[in-house]
């Protein structure tokens, strides 16, 4: 090296004479006197300037743990160089661009006073700023390390899951990092910041609101929060490692409320702009009708469980009919026709004692209320007899309070209907009031309609039928890693968490992971699953994945085009950008019966942290299921084959 004789040794003295500041001016401390004192003028990176009488030029730095000057073994001769240079998974075939080395073929033109002759960019180039300084330009898709534009551009595919324990993120881009994509994405749940279209990284604490409940994030502070406060952005709430940064704000908002925050990505420019998203249904998407719903402040439980029981009551429709007439209070009782000015009495006309209301006349009639007690079964008789008008609709239609043992809402429907129709025979003296026992011909029609249903859907599903089937874990493919991934829920606390386990075509195990995400959805925990199976199967450099999850709902947002209103879009894009990578990867839906070491990953994670944890050795709690799908032990299911 040039260093070696005396000329050179004055070039190199004057070439490393700059501290390096924010443009990385790290050369000039050698124009200061050679002393002890030269490290008060020297910036090391990530590392500390130590006097060293053996160096050449009087001074090294001594690296941090984790980080080195050069990708290559310790240079001697290069100690005065600062430590930029992580030490921890590194891959390089997502990127077109070599990593960063001081070994670079350099530019034979090339000046040793010139800073970019000692510096690698790595998906970047070197930008001259002055004698003895430079900064690293990034390439498009490249990030600079820290956000430092001394430190070298990466793409984050490059990067290992172990160098997030370095404090590494490239999300956290400089201004060389490219602008970020014009599609849009918005949050990945529904009870996270920010809710409504602005950047996540411009969001500001005052401003943004949790898509929850609709209040701002600042009505949830348990202190008083100052001007500056209100006004800090969600950016600065991350740290370097791509992480929420809780001891900037967690004291400042209850646990319940972290828990929600927690289950969502934080900012990133890596991540498209967000959009606004419609939080009064589940895919974000407008529609009128929930739009009415939300302004009417209507309250749908109870009808609308009627509506949709009716909807999906198999009888014939006449049946369905006379129902949704019930629903609505149509019949055209005495009671109504009074109420239409048809009558001036709406007394009934067939016991005449109460007024003709449509519970009295399909219930509560002294001719109607002894054939329901030959159909309910007495223990129900307090609440068959009790109930009002909606809620006895659906309450027989969804509960079993017959004593003959054959379906409750046929039996139930069926009676109503002819129990109307022999009222209305009576009193227009038609045929129908010669039925001598009702309650036999009640229970003969709900046989005959189970006959015809059943021989229905026989010809319908004459090619398909259910037969049980043994499901049991699979082994890969040789030269595949599967990974099996599962999202559990404590509703009590309406907590989520995730886990999974890689296993190799031998039935090894390579690593399981756990993390208790927090407060979410369901269907937010399977793709953080997968996410973080993702995750870890890149961090093992593993070139060949099946991931297996027991959710087809995730597995086809993942497989298929997915609306960017989606509430999970946030995870989705994550997942995506690692398909993406340079790695063949397989995601596929399976029993729960064939993901039952995942599931109990899964629920052992929810006595775990919120931080991701990857594990060697397989926990005791997991043990059973490892060894249960090493055997090749399965469960039965009922399937349609």
């Amino acid at each position: 090296m040039a260093c070696g004789v005396p000329f050179a040794f004055l070039a190199c003295f004057l070439l490393l004479s700059q501290p390096l500041t924010a443009i990385s001016d790290f050369l000039s401390p050698l124009l200061s006197p050679i002393a002890d004192d030269v490290c008060k003028e020297v910036e090391c990176g990530k590392g500390t300037c130590k006097p060293s009488k053996n160096s050449t030029l009087f001074f090294e730095c001594e690296c941090d743990p984790g980080w080195k000057q050069t990708r290559f073994s310790k240079d001697d001769s290069l100690m005065f160089l600062p430590c930029i240079v992580p030490n921890c998974t590194l891959d390089h075939s997502c990127s077109n661009a070599p990593s960063p080395a001081p070994e670079k073929a350099r530019k034979t033109n090339a000046s040793i006073f010139d800073a970019c002759h000692w510096v690698d960019c790595g998906g970047g180039s070197c930008n001259k700023t002055s004698t003895f300084s430079y900064n690293c330009v990034c390439d498009s898709g490249f990030y600079n390390l820290l956000n430092v534009t001394a430190f070298p551009c990466f793409r984050e595919c490059s990067l290992g899951l172990d160098c997030k324990n370095l404090g590494i993120s490239i999300s956290n881009s400089s201004s060389s990092a490219p602008p970020a994509s014009d599609s849009s994405s918005s949050n990945d749940g529904k009870s996270a910041p920010p809710a409504l279209g602005s950047s996540s990284n411009k969001g500001k604490f005052k401003t943004e609101q949790l898509v929850l409940d609709l209040r701002i994030l600042r009505d949830y502070a348990e202190v008083h929060l100052s001007d500056t406060e209100k006004n800090r952005v969600f950016a600065e709430f991350v740290t370097d490692s791509r992480d929420w940064a809780w001891d900037r704000f967690d004291f400042l908002i209850p646990n319940n409320v972290s828990s929600m925050i927690a289950a969502v990505r934080p900012p990133s420019p890596m991540f498209p702009k967000d959009t606004i998203i419609w939080r009064h249904t589940q895919d974000g998407i407008f529609s009128t009708r929930s739009a009415y719903r939300a302004i009417s402040r209507t309250d749908e439980d109870q009808p609308n469980r009627y509506w949709r029981l009716l909807w999906k009551w198999k009888g014939m429709e006449r049946i369905r009919s006379f129902l949704w007439l019930c629903g609505h209070d149509r019949l055209l009782t005495n009671e109504a026709r009074k109420r239409r000015g048809l009558t001036g009495v709406d007394t009934c006309s067939r016991c005449g004692t109460d007024v003709e209301t449509l519970l009295h006349t399909l219930r509560d009639c002294r001719k109607v209320k002894p054939l329901w007690m030959k159909l309910v079964h007495p223990s129900h008789w307090h609440v068959f007899f009790g109930l009002g008008r909606m809620d006895w609709l659906e309450k027989n239609l969804s509960s079993s309070f017959g004593r003959s043992g054959k379906p409750w809402e046929s039996v139930f429907a069926i009676a109503a209907w002819i129990f109307w129709k022999i009222r209305n025979a009576e009193i227009f003296q038609s045929q129908e009031a010669e039925i001598t026992n009702p309650v036999n011909h009640v229970l003969h029609l709900v046989d005959s309609f189970t006959r015809a249903q059943s021989r229905q859907d026989v010809g319908f599903y004459k090619h398909h039928v259910n037969s049980p089937v043994l499901v049991c874990w699979q082994k890969p493919e040789s030269g595949w890693v599967k990974i099996n991934v599962d999202a559990a829920r404590q509703e009590t606390l309406k907590k989520v968490a995730c886990g999974g386990v890689a296993r190799d075509w031998q039935g090894n195990v390579l690593a399981g992971f756990t993390r208790n995400i927090g407060e979410c959805s369901t269907l937010a925990g399977e793709l953080w699953a997968i996410l973080h199976g993702l995750e870890v199967a890149w961090s093992l450099v593993i070139k060949k994945v099946h991931l297996e999850s027991n959710s087809l709902m995730a597995v086809n947002l993942i497989n298929h085009p997915t609306q960017r209103c989606h509430p999970c879009f946030g995870i989705l894009f994550g997942i995506k950008q690692f398909l993406q990578h340079k790695w063949s990867v397989r995601v596929d839906h399976v029993y729960r019966e064939g993901n039952m070491a995942a599931d109990a990953y899964a629920k052992y994670a929810l006595a775990k942290g919120s931080i991701l944890e990857v594990f060697s050795v397989v926990p005791a709690a997991v043990t059973k299921w490892i060894k249960h799908d090493a055997d090749g032990v399965g469960l039965t299911r009922s399937c349609l084959v």
